[in-house]
């Protein structure tokens, strides 16, 4: 059910899958998983993995997040594409 779901996020570089290659659809995403996904979507995967931290930590990392995903959750906000 989600193999073409995984490959335009795998071809996007929007998800990496786990350490071993693969990817579990059927289980929950969490909240790191979730942090990571948002901040490939909106292109912040360089920045992040040039920070020296491994993951998580360096998905969570407190002045790329209020710096940057603040800032762009702003902008975004201002695109006049929600209710």
């Amino acid at each position: 059910w989600a193999k073409d779901f995984i490959n335009l996020a795998y071809d996007n570089n929007i998800i990496s899958g786990y350490g071993d290659g693969t990817f579990k659809p059927d289980n929950k995403v969490t909240y790191h998983e979730t942090l990571t996904i948002l901040m490939n979507v909106m292109g912040l995967r360089d920045e992040v993995a040039s920070n020296g931290l491994s993951w998580p930590e360096n998905y969570v990392e407190k002045e790329l997040l209020k710096a940057k995903l603040s800032d762009r959750i702003y902008h975004l906000s201002n695109l006049d594409i929600y209710n």
